[in-house]
């Protein structure tokens, strides 16, 4: 019987176990490829912020401690500025099913100088979003994710700020990391909740004239608002991009940990799937090497089963993160992280796992078996 006909045939034996013990090495390789994805992404962000002449002011001790408005005419007169704007993030609900959404209140008329990524609006859908106090911008995903096209009226239930805002939607945002949200004039928020219950700002992002004024604007905007009720810190957007990622950071090493003690757990499980698949058909190894199989093509034979079906769970694995990555209700951009696209790599990484686990739980099953002694294996009775 041919080698790889044979291999197979073994693997194929006992279906469900095949199948089960597969589906956890394919749970382990998505967590890696999800993982893989989403630090790849973050670090390409923060590589393109690094060309950007942005500096972002935010609460001292967190960009969640809201601002006053007013601190943004006194950046304007700060030399070095050449454009500000002012960020309220906004959490609601929207659709039939009040979906979360995430958006943000801001100056339209300088979004563009300011925002956190180059945009490609074009220019008739941006005119129609500066001109119109109710218009509303939304990322590609939302739109998609509610049904949503140019000329509908959407509705926005606050929950941070307790507001119902029907808003025209008259473009969409092409910022990467803005897949997911919406944009919405500053002024609509504030006419929305009424007199005297002003809106804080949760940053102002500035745009500077050159990398060299940067050290010093930031010094300046600081010292401005030193020993106030509200202090500030300022840094360059890429800093600002770094510190969002290392709480994203802190959740990936606490699920890195996990995932480390689950591949131990998978390794595990798949050599004692191996080991239980090799003391059943302890007769027939017999019979292999009374046939003429050497020791090398035995360990060979039970070796390629466990790493057979250690990379078919790898591949349904990395076939599983993609498809949910790229699925309607994520489509590689769902919530602030933005375009989660998953790469070759993260595949590839994948797949490596898979093998490395293949390899490491069928070593010792497959030298346990190529050295099975033909009369001794010929009388196990199991």
């Amino acid at each position: 019987m041919k080698f790889f006909p044979l291999l197979f045939k073994n693997l194929l034996r006992r279906r469900r176990r095949a199948a089960l013990t597969a589906s956890s090495v394919a749970v382990c390789v998505f967590i890696l490829v999800a993982l893989v994805t989403v630090t790849t992404y973050m670090k390409n962000i923060i590589r393109e912020t690094e060309s950007r002449l942005i500096v972002i002011t935010r609460g001292r001790y967190s960009f969640l401690d809201p601002l006053p408005y007013a601190y943004r005419t006194k950046i304007e007169q700060v030399p070095g500025v050449v454009a500000t704007n002012a960020v309220t993030l906004i959490i609601g609900t929207a659709g039939d099913k009040d979906e979360v959404v995430n958006g943000m209140a801001l100056v339209p008329e300088t979004y563009l100088d300011t925002g956190p990524q180059k945009e490609e609006i074009p220019p008739e859908q941006f005119d129609a979003f500066v001109r119109d106090r109710s218009a509303i911008l939304v990322g590609p995903v939302m739109a998609r994710r509610f049904g949503w096209k140019i000329g509908d009226t959407v509705t926005i239930r606050g929950s941070r700020y307790p507001v119902e805002l029907r808003a025209r939607l008259v473009g969409y945002l092409t910022a990467e990391i803005l897949s997911d949200y919406f944009a919405i004039h500053r002024a609509y928020l504030e006419e929305a909740l009424g007199p005297g219950r002003e809106p804080g700002v949760h940053f102002f992002p500035l745009k500077v004239e050159s990398r060299e004024a940067i050290p010093r604007v930031i010094g300046q905007i600081d010292a401005l608002f030193a020993n106030s009720a509200a202090e500030t810190k300022s840094e360059p957007q890429r800093d600002f991009m770094t510190s969002l990622a290392s709480l994203a950071r802190n959740i990936r090493d606490v699920v890195l940990a996990m995932g480390l003690v689950i591949v131990l757990a998978i390794v595990l499980v798949v050599t004692n799937s191996m080991a239980i698949s090799v003391r059943e058909r302890t007769r027939e190894m017999a019979v292999l090497k009374a046939l003429g199989f050497t020791d090398g093509r035995v360990l060979s034979l039970v070796l390629g089963e466990a790493v057979l079906l250690a990379v078919s769970g790898g591949v349904l694995g990395g076939v599983l993160a993609y498809a949910v990555f790229a699925s309607a209700g994520v489509d590689l951009g769902s919530g602030p992280a933005g375009h989660f696209a998953v790469q070759p790599l993260a595949l590839a990484d994948g797949l490596a796992l898979s093998l490395l686990i293949g390899l490491a739980a069928g070593s010792f099953p497959a030298l346990h078996a190529s050295r099975l002694k033909i009369v001794e294996a010929l009388r196990w009775v199991g």
